[in-house]
């Protein structure tokens, strides 16, 4: 904890006013523009020198620090087929066996990650392909190297932007110094405290957190997305980043079908001459899972409405996509409603929606346009009169 102050002290550093009464208060101003933007090398060095004068003096440091590493740059080699585990040889076979679904997933959060990072970091739009591509070209070519599987992380790219990097190049460069701290500096990585090294990457971190997201969440009472952002957060925190963001990515997933199950629809009733008839207003596309919620929902409303013979008229202004499973259970509707003396008609359905609906066995005169809704109404009322007339000289007749 007292890293982590240090740390953010140091960050605050470059803000602080200096008057320019002071003398010299252009030196203190870099001086301490330098000390904040250096402060990870400062931190790193400073500390490990401190464990240096504990092991100089034959004294056990009081905090642990890393574990010895390997010195010199790994030699290019084919990736191996095989590998040894104590006295167990496994193969290629027996090696993806052992990971079982472990690779798939590690693949699939691999993406995320480089996903969210480039959006958090970078404000146009985002090529996920190209993510993808580069992601997989540097495993390849780690793998040659004997690295282990790797993608961005947001320690790392927090680190990063935190230090001050504002273009790509700054990959190459931090490469270069991978390689030459390898080659030259491993002998004294042990000399790191863990303190440290969590200090500097908590620090980086935690001014990622968007605390202001909640209040306007709340607001807009959007409490679907908030309580995906709350539980992504949890788990994230208690049970680790990576399964946080899967966990997250499922959440969203789920929420999109309840979305899709659950389509907000707008109900109003407008009064003509013949009588009042009701629109129905799905506000997104319809695709199967809300077909039964459709279903029910119109059922309902044609309960409510039992003395009113005009049409249910659904408004497909808001409807850009839909499906063959969507199109049969329209045609149950229509089916169910004409038994009931009732009758659907699809106002302003897209071309794409009427070939698909139209397949199902929904007729052509059950596509209406706005221009000539009223001409529709005054014709349905037409027949319905001319229907109620035959049914009187019939029970008449008889």
């Amino acid at each position: 904890e007292i890293s982590d102050l240090g740390y953010i002290w140091f960050k605050k550093l470059k803000d602080v006013k200096i008057s320019s009464h002071i003398k010299g208060h252009a030196i203190i101003r870099k001086t301490f523009w330098f000390i904040s933007t250096g402060r990870n090398a400062i931190a790193v060095i400073s500390t490990s020198y401190l464990t240096l004068w504990y092991l100089n003096n034959d004294l056990q440091p009081p905090f642990i620090t890393t574990r010895h590493v390997d010195t010199g740059i790994p030699s290019i080699m084919a990736p191996p087929m095989a590998t040894k585990i104590g006295n167990q040889t496994y193969d290629l076979k027996e090696m993806v066996s052992e990971l079982g679904a472990s690779y798939i997933i590690i693949s699939i959060v691999s993406v995320l990650a480089n996903v969210a990072i480039a959006k958090v970091f970078v404000s146009s739009t985002i090529d996920a392909s190209q993510e993808i591509m580069v992601l997989s070209l540097s495993n390849i070519v780690g793998s040659f190297f004997q690295a282990i599987p790797s993608c961005g992380a947001f320690s790392r790219c927090s680190l990063i932007s935190a230090s001050g990097v504002r273009t790509p190049l700054a990959g190459l460069y931090s490469a270069g110094l991978t390689l030459m701290a390898l080659q030259f500096l491993s002998p004294f990585f042990h000399l790191i405290p863990r303190s440290t090294l969590s200090a500097v990457l908590i620090s980086a971190v935690i001014f990622l957190v968007d605390w202001e997201i909640f209040k306007p969440l709340w607001i807009a009472e959007a409490r679907l997305e908030l309580a995906t952002v709350i539980a992504t957060a949890f788990v994230g925190l208690f049970v680790g980043v990576e399964i946080g963001l899967l966990f997250g990515v499922i959440v969203g997933l789920m929420s999109l079908i309840y979305k899709w199950a659950r389509p907000k629809i707008s109900v109003t009733k407008t009064q003509t001459p013949h009588g009042e008839f009701i629109r129905v207003r799905p506000e997104s596309g319809i695709y199967f899972p809300s077909v039964d919620y459709i279903l029910s929902f119109v059922t309902k409303l044609v309960d409510e409405n039992d003395n009113n013979k005009l049409p249910i008229i659904m408004d497909c202004k808001d409807i850009k996509g839909t499906d063959y499973t969507t199109a049969k259970g329209f045609k149950a509707i229509k089916t169910m409603l004409e038994k009931r003396k009732r009758r659907l008609v699809f106002l302003d359905a897209s071309s794409d929606c009427q070939t698909i609906w139209k397949s199902a066995g929904i007729e052509n005169e059950s596509f209406w346009s706005s221009q000539h809704l009223m001409d529709g109404l005054n014709g349905f009322t037409d027949c319905f009169e001319e229907e109620t007339e035959m049914a009187l000289l019939e029970v008449t007749s008889h």
